[in-house]
């Protein structure tokens, strides 16, 4: 490659490098470099001037960024003032002084004559405002009956309520798994069983939902299902509510519920006629099976139990049974993986079940409230409709299927007042002392 090329070649890419090329230049450097003559000499060439002046401009660039800041630095002055006045000396301006300004005395603003007397008026409206609320609010906050004993969570007005706690009219809820017992001036008692909502008035008590028992002894009552359920004096009461329903069974004494008079071991939800409730409707078993007879006096039965499997050509056939001319009997058959409905004359539905066939299954049947059937099997609900004048529920086991501790109520769920927890007494509550204290 002679001299005069290869001064052309670095002269193209030192401009190259700081980009002060014209277009006709490019095109020169380009058709340099595609032409292929003298190639890798050309390319050492190109390369070696871009990287020095690439150099040279970070070398260059961080010294000159430092020379300025050094020169900053020597020429401000103690303050940011003299730096500024410095610099317009420079280039030649003269910054003026600022002249000092003379500020007026400032005059006392008279406050007007009718401020007192407006402060004097508001003052005077909310102290009356005070006295005429400060009564409703001690009425409503007052407590009412106390707490005697607690398992599990309640909470009350955004507090966990323990023993001994007073209550007043705010909401409580009572969180499932969980009681909670009140006792009230008068003597009265309730235990309410979550997962409940209940609001306690004097002598009395509001169920949102869920289960209470009570024993008063003075004239009480309880609202329930948006009817006003009242109790005589010496009585044992157990109310299940849900939502605008709600059922009232009594143990012992007497309660008036929905226009209807509650004798002792009856219960009533405001249909038909008080029912019998305790002792518990007759449970017949059969060789194959069981029935229950009196169905057409009960509103509201839960029944419950286990199904077991010997074979894949087991079954479980329940019906309840209405009467003959209606044409309404429900039927429901469980085979392993399946069940099956047939209600009335319409056409059976299947229903295929999750599991192994043969597995253990739980099968719950509630009547709650209304009409219609809530069908349980492990944890799949169904709902269905119930002939409205059921007489006999009955259940017939074939093909080596068992049916494994089935139990019928009625009227309102769960123990009976012998079976509630109660508070511990007073002896057992020294002797937990005593233990604790020799720990």
């Amino acid at each position: 490659m002679d001299r005069s090329r290869e001064q052309r070649i670095t002269e193209l890419a030192t401009g190259l490098s700081i980009g002060d090329l014209s277009q006709s230049e490019l095109e020169e450097l380009h058709d340099i470099l595609a032409s292929g003559e003298d190639a890798e000499e050309t390319a050492q060439i190109v390369w070696k001037t871009l990287d020095l002046s690439l150099d040279l401009q970070a070398s260059v660039g961080t010294i000159f960024q430092d020379t300025v800041r050094h020169r900053l630095d020597a020429e401000r002055s103690a303050s940011s003032q003299g730096f500024l006045d410095s610099l317009w000396s420079r280039l030649s301006f003269d910054r003026p002084k600022l002249q000092e300004i003379v500020v007026p005395d400032p005059r006392p603003r008279r406050r007007p004559r009718w401020l007192p007397l407006a402060i004097g008026g508001l003052l005077m409206l909310i102290g009356v405002a005070l006295v005429a609320w400060w009564p409703k609010r001690t009425a409503w906050e007052a407590p009412i009956a106390k707490v005697a004993s607690v398992r599990g969570t309640t909470r009350h007005a955004k507090r966990v309520l323990v023993p001994g706690a007073s209550v007043d009219r705010q909401p409580m809820t009572v969180h499932e798994k969980s009681w909670l017992s009140l006792v009230w001036p008068e003597g009265d008692k309730a235990t309410i069983i979550g997962p409940a909502s209940v609001v306690v008035h004097p002598r009395g008590l509001l169920l949102l939902s869920g289960r209470a028992w009570i024993e008063n002894r003075s004239p009480f009552s309880a609202a329930v299902g948006g009817d006003l359920a009242e109790l005589e004096e010496g009585s044992q009461v157990a109310i299940e509510a849900n939502q605008q329903s709600g059922i009232v069974g009594v143990e012992k004494g007497r309660a008036r519920y929905r226009g209807a008079v509650i004798e002792a071991e009856k219960a009533y939800s405001g249909t038909g006629k008080p029912y019998p409730w305790l002792p518990a409707p007759v449970f017949e078993k059969l060789p194959d099976g069981f029935q229950v007879a009196g169905l057409a006096e009960m509103a509201d039965w839960r029944f419950e139990g286990t199904i077991e499997w010997e074979s894949v050509e087991a079954s479980v056939e329940l019906t309840l049974l209405g009467r003959p001319a209606e044409r309404s009997d429900l039927h429901l058959r469980l085979e392993p993986g399946k069940l099956t409905i047939r209600e009335g004359e319409r056409a059976p539905r299947l229903f295929e079940l999750s599991g192994a066939p043969l597995l253990v299954r739980r099968l719950e049947i509630i009547q709650r409230f209304s009409s219609r059937w809530i069908v349980r099997v492990d944890d799949i609900r169904f709902a269905v409709a119930a002939p409205a004048s059921a007489t006999r529920f009955v259940g017939r086991c074939e093909g080596g299927a068992r049916l494994g501790s089935p139990v019928f109520s009625a009227g309102p769920s769960g123990a009976r007042f012998s079976e509630l927890p109660k508070p511990p007494s007073s002896r057992q509550k020294r002797n937990r002392t005593g233990r604790a204290n020799r720990d």
